[in-house]
């Protein structure tokens, strides 16, 4: 992902967004509304907020604080007090966007080209007299063709206004600070008018240039003298240059949305097939690599775990690495309604060279995913394609069609977070290809470990875990605390949420070096460190709570971070000694109103209820309805194992030695049923 550094700019000043509103109520009232709908407001409207640190009110009383404009708010006791204030207008800093550099950059080169194209054929005779060009006096090129072309490229400079963040070029406004729906805007609308007038232009100037080229038998008049050849040419990269332009705009146009949750449209399915015979050519390695890559892919394909793993014994020896490359198949993306239906690329044969757990993933072999993880396959390997097939050059993930493969390699740690190519197609995260794909089920799963909308390149290198790229952005002035660009994104997340999530504890201690918010809250009240215990990142739990990160902090559930991680079933030992290690986090507390060992225990999570125990979770305690938590167990086997885990016994049988044999037997018979049984002599009694 270092690739993905712009070139080093003088450093701009902070883009500044705010965080997510911190409160612990679900008011509706006007001033509440006030408050909400300053988060999607556009990047000059918006105020920065920064949480102060208080202490947490032992009492579990709610603290009422005011953020001078005389709005108060009400929140939780471990909730931070929220100060804002006005900035002013912030200048664009494009070291921190997919597209705005590209955008702007274009559309000021067509302005430049398209400006003096217009001038260049109104004094078309001053310019032949300059450079000695009499032999031709006119041409249609000139007189027709390039001011057409020329106006246009200068019209089209407004296609960077968005860009450059000012407010009467807004593409979109959601219709709620929550909803995922979105009202187009009336720049929008100018855009897209532009597109089409030009669209039907070019078509209609493309068939006039072909009719024409026919008829004169390609004898335009221009073409037998420089000065015609010249404006030729410069037709020829206006028309390039609008066209790209057109093109980087509606990628930054969809990104802008895509941030926001406003599904799109996508189409991405796959085939494979395997060209061997040209191995035989290359000698007798070549063939056999040729041939062992072929049966394994075939084996995978087919779901044969056995012959997977017999192939992938010998692997290594055979093709040096478990993550080679081989051809599948696919076809292009595809957007609807008008104005999208135009850039559509109809479905034509593409290819990729994918890894062998893309090929597993793909037919869902959650068997195959197993033996290749194995052998150590990289599960963020990214699939490569040429320049025309770029919307499939994705990792695994990308492929996952199914619940159960899903689950699995989110188990073994993929990054659904990552974006797989920064200003292209593809600048998207796995969440929002399933939402285009009406993957609902999936798209809830990957929202509950965590996954978001792509932001900005500076959340998605913290994702990655490039600590060095991310340091590039602080140095260059990249506000630690950004939401998204131009807009906050819909989950309302900051790239220390995203560090935590996937358990990048260098990129958080640089985050928090650089003055990051360490309680930010996102849209579900969540700070990073719930998302850390939330997937029992160890290491950026450790980095947060040196950092005096709050314990105890609610989420709008009212969870603290060792509740959401005993809820998801994923955290530890190592992680609860560590939450509980700070002192002020009850281990059996019911902050929420059921202890965390209640939540573990209703939702089935054995290995987080054993881990809570040996931290000292007390299983008799009882949550808010007065229920003990052994006795949540949804399970006669769970209630077994946790109180043998800590010590609890159902029945006592007291034995003489000389009946211990039959008193085993006894115990173990009776422990089938799982009813825990304590063994001891009669003298111990």
């Amino acid at each position: 992902m270092a690739q993905a550094i712009p070139p080093a700019a003088s450093p701009p000043p902070n883009l500044e967004g705010p965080p997510s509103i911190v409160d612990g109520t679900t008011s509706n009232s006007p001033d509440m509304e006030q408050l909400t709908q300053a988060v999607h407001a556009p990047m000059q409207q918006r105020v920065r907020k920064t949480a102060e640190k208080v202490s947490a009110d032992r009492s579990g009383n709610n603290n009422t604080s005011s953020d001078g404009s005389g709005i108060a708010r009400t929140g939780s006791p471990c909730r931070e007090m929220v100060v804002t204030k006005d900035i002013s207008s912030p200048k664009l800093s494009m070291a921190n966007s997919y597209y705005a550099g590209s955008l702007i950059w274009i559309s000021m080169t067509s302005f430049v080209v398209g400006l003096v194209a217009v001038v260049g054929s109104q004094f078309e005779n001053a310019v032949q007299s300059v450079f000695k060009y009499n032999d031709v006096t006119q041409h249609s090129a000139c007189t027709t063709v390039l001011p057409i072309l020329g106006s246009m490229a200068v019209l089209n400079v407004g296609l960077a206004f968005p860009a450059m963040g000012w407010q009467f070029s807004m593409l979109y406004q959601p219709v709620t600070p929550s909803s995922t729906t979105v009202l187009r805007l009336k720049f929008l609308y100018w855009c897209e008018t532009m597109f089409l007038i030009q669209y039907i232009g070019g078509v209609v100037g493309l068939v006039s240039f072909i009719f024409y080229g026919i008829r004169l038998k390609m004898e335009f008049d221009g073409f037998y003298s420089t000065w015609g050849r010249l404006a030729w040419a410069v037709n020829a990269v206006l028309v390039l240059l609008v066209a790209y332009q057109w093109v980087v705009f509606d990628r930054f146009r969809t990104h802008q949305k895509r941030q926001l949750g406003a599904p799109n449209e996508l189409e991405h399915v796959g085939s494979w097939k395997f060209r061997r015979w040209i191995s035989g050519l290359l000698g007798k390695k070549a063939k056999t690599t040729s041939e062992f890559r072929a049966n394994l892919y075939a084996s995978v394909k087919r779901g044969q775990v056995i012959e997977v793993q017999a192939l992938l014994a010998n692997a290594l020896e055979g093709l040096t690495t478990e993550n080679f490359l081989d051809k599948m198949g696919g076809v292009d993306m595809g957007i609807g309604s008008v104005y999208q239906w135009l850039w559509r690329r109809h479905n034509r044969g593409k290819y990729a060279l994918v890894s062998p757990l893309h090929v597993a993933v793909s037919h869902g072999h959650v068997e195959c995913i197993h033996a290749l993880r194995q052998y150590q396959a990289n599960l963020d390997i990214v699939a490569t394609t040429d320049i025309f097939s770029k919307e499939l050059a994705v990792p695994p993930l990308f492929y996952a069609d199914s619940r159960d493969t899903m689950n699995v390699l989110l188990e073994y740690g993929a990054n659904h977070l990552m974006v797989p190519s920064f200003g292209t197609a593809m600048t998207t995260t796995v969440l929002q290809h399933n939402l285009f794909l009406d993957r609902v089920g999936l798209a809830r799963l990957l929202e509950d470990h965590g996954c978001d909308y792509a932001l900005t390149p500076l959340h998605a290198l913290a994702a990655a875990g490039d600590v060095a790229a991310v340091q590039y952005y602080m140095k260059n002035g990249v506000d630690p605390d950004m939401l998204g660009e131009y807009y906050v994104g819909l989950n309302q997340r900051t790239p220390l949420h995203w560090a935590a999530v996937m358990g990048r504890t260098r990129v958080v201690e640089a985050l928090l070096l650089h003055r990051a918010t360490v309680d930010f809250t996102d849209r579900m009240g969540r700070t990073p460190l719930h998302w850390a215990a939330r997937h029992n990142q160890v290491g950026a739990i450790n980095a947060l709570l040196s950092n005096h990160a709050n314990p105890i902090c609610l989420d709008d559930s009212n969870m603290t971070p060792l509740d959401v991680g005993s809820h998801s079933g994923t955290l530890r030992e190592p992680a609860v000694r560590s939450l509980v290690s700070c002192g002020s986090l009850d281990i059996n507390g019911a902050y929420c109103g059921d202890t965390p060992l209640h939540l573990a225990l209703k939702q089935g999570h054995k290995e987080a209820a054993l881990a809570l125990i040996a931290c000292g979770a007390d299983i008799y305690q009882t949550n808010r309805d007065g229920r003990r938590a052994i006795d949540c167990c949804i399970s006669a086997e769970l209630q077994y194992s946790i109180k043998k885990a800590s010590g609890s016994v159902d029945v006592y049988i007291s034995y003489d030695p000389p009946y211990y044999a039959f008193a085993k037997a006894v115990c173990d018979s009776v422990e089938t049923n799982f009813i825990s049984v304590n063994l001891r002599p009669v003298f111990e009694t």
